[in-house]
């Protein structure tokens, strides 16, 4: 049985990265520049906001260890990822009211190109941190596989043991963020054996994923003698429980709008179902009229009362398979 299969398809987020800074506290030995706004963080982080061209902030949070993270974005979604943190300063100045310092003259472009530079010389690492706080894209959850897959389907290739890239995955819910952009900058900065544990181990910062590490996707059911898949009137009975799915893709045949790595990946559709959302690797997107073979190694299709075959698709319309 299939495991998930997006049959033919076709809100920008933020991205922080943090660095070392080896013991300093004072704001311009951290390389903080000197339009930065200091805002109040009950509790949490020293917080900084720093205005950019196009009415957009960096955000910069001296983290606990030393560690500085810059993440970017309009105002009114770092509002709503940083509840804790009071944004009045930004808001005074952003709308001309009077506040206790005043404010210098507004600054160019050229200024604002000057202090981050400033920032890139006095901090190492910045100039990776700010190219990827700056970028706004949709982020895409990968799992080892999918991530293997994607940079080889873009060319590329990862430079470390597959247990060293399973082992700093399983430190985030078995899973990195990124975005295509954001994968197309690591290809890019690779050496020739490709993109290292370092360059992935900076992104780790960057993948707050909501989701918990991945568990049986199958429940126990007094009624059923393995394992209940859905809910509701969906709700179907698999007596092997996990046994019962697609072991092994044998082939798979983009359709004539094929899908773009990681969706592209035929080991999505095989074990328990696990999908999560559109933005996470967990399905695999045949395109239009798209053919997928997959074999079942430890189980076998045999007819029995009922049906017999099951196929775990993805969208607002399920249809029947026939």
């Amino acid at each position: 049985m299939v495991r998930h299969v997006l049959l033919c398809a076709a809100a920008a987020l933020w991205l922080s990265l943090a660095l070392p800074i080896a013991g300093a506290t004072d704001a311009a030995a951290l390389g903080i520049p000197p339009e930065a706004i200091e805002l109040q963080n009950e509790g949490g982080p020293r917080t900084w906001a720093v205005p950019r061209p196009g009415g957009r902030y960096s955000l910069l949070q001296l983290l606990p260890g030393g560690q500085m993270s810059g993440t970017a974005g309009r105002l009114a979604d770092l509002k709503k990822a940083y509840p804790d943190v009071d944004f009045s300063p930004v808001d005074a100045l952003a709308g001309g009211a009077s506040t206790s310092a005043t404010p210098g003259p507004p600054r160019s472009s050229s200024d604002l190109k000057a202090s981050q530079d400033r920032l890139v010389e006095q901090t190492p690492g910045a100039r990776q941190a700010l190219n990827r706080a700056l970028h706004r894209g949709k982020t895409i959850e990968l799992t080892a596989d999918a991530l293997t897959h994607m940079v080889q389907g873009m060319g590329g290739s990862l430079a470390m043991p597959r247990e060293q890239l399973d082992a700093l995955l399983a430190t985030n819910a078995n899973r990195i963020g990124l975005t295509a952009s954001d994968m197309k900058l690591l290809l890019k900065e690779a050496g020739p054996d490709g993109i290292t544990l370092a360059q992935l181990q900076e992104m780790m910062p960057a993948t707050a994923l909501q989701a918990q590490a991945d568990g049986p996707a199958g429940r126990a059911d007094k009624d059923c003698p393995g394992l209940v898949y859905g809910a509701g009137k969906r709700a179907i009975c698999l007596p092997l429980g996990a046994l019962s799915f697609a072991d092994t893709a044998v082939s798979f045949k983009p359709g004539s709008k094929p899908s773009k790595p990681p969706f592209d990946f035929p080991g999505s559709a095989l074990g328990e179902p696990n999908y999560r959302s559109t933005s996470s690797a967990d399905f695999i997107s045949l395109g239009c009229d798209g053919e997928l073979v997959v074999q079942f190694t430890d189980n076998v299709l045999v007819d029995v009362e009922g049906v017999d075959l099951y196929i775990f698709e993805i969208g607002p319309i399920i249809e029947r398979t026939e």
